[in-house]
């Protein structure tokens, strides 16, 4: 079953009175448990594509559908809820509150989509952080992380929700490969024992390599889809 499915999907930004298209008649299909990588050079397309697919933005024509839904059709409230309970985001600068420690940090995730009772929702938090590593730093804030364990508690934080599909826009990007490596292994186990769908944007040669499916994608167009 399809995730999410773009049908010739056009973004064009207009910068004052030129229009820049960035994305150039993609159409493709994400099915479940897909560990699927939107691989090309900066400027290619791709963060703007796993955008229209995370629904942070609309395209200029075409349609995204999120299993089976043209979110076209959905309000402004519809899509921030379809958002909430169904993706979930991991970003290259982490975006962790600094004030709350990693189990804050994950537990807002859920207290912002379905807060469940108070109990669930803490032993779904404590799982999330055991699931990567982190059951012995769930108390330290993120100035107390390393680079490697905040991405960690990024990744539990789009996790702990249990979406359908995890988003993930260069998350190597601010990383050694040593931090990168482990960072891949946990998310590619996720995906093993879990199911979770995982769609990254990356030209990380290592996320490349771990990837079951490559899009590739130059100029904002899609180029090849190489199947492992």
């Amino acid at each position: 079953m399809a995730i999410c499915e773009l049908v010739d999907v056009h973004k064009i930004y207009r910068m004052g009175e030129v229009e820049v298209p960035a994305v150039k008649g993609v159409s493709v299909s994400i099915n479940s448990g897909e560990f699927t990588v939107f691989s090309g050079p900066s400027g290619s397309g791709k963060s703007t594509l796993l955008n229209l697919i995370g629904l942070l933005d609309v395209p200029t024509k075409g349609q995204v559908l999120i299993e089976g839904q043209d979110v076209s059709t959905l309000s402004e409230d519809a899509l921030g809820v379809l958002r909430a309970q169904k993706i979930g985001f991991i970003f290259q600068s982490f975006n962790l509150i600094p004030v709350l420690s990693a189990f804050e940090n994950v537990e807002l995730a859920l207290q912002l989509s379905d807060d469940p009772p108070k109990r669930e929702r803490q032993d779904r938090v404590r799982a999330a952080l055991v699931g990567v590593g982190l059951e012995k730093f769930m108390d330290r804030r993120p100035s107390q992380l390393s680079g490697g364990q905040q991405q960690r508690v990024a990744v539990a934080r789009a996790l702990v929700k249990e979406p359908a599909l995890v988003i993930a826009d260069e998350p190597t990007a601010n990383l050694d490969s040593k931090n990168s490596a482990q960072i891949l292994e946990i998310m590619q186990r996720l995906n093993d024992e879990h199911d979770a769908t995982f769609l990254f944007s990356t030209h990380d040669p290592m996320v490349v390599n771990h990837a079951r499916r490559i899009v590739h994608i130059l100029d904002g167009e899609l180029q090849r889809i190489e199947e492992k």
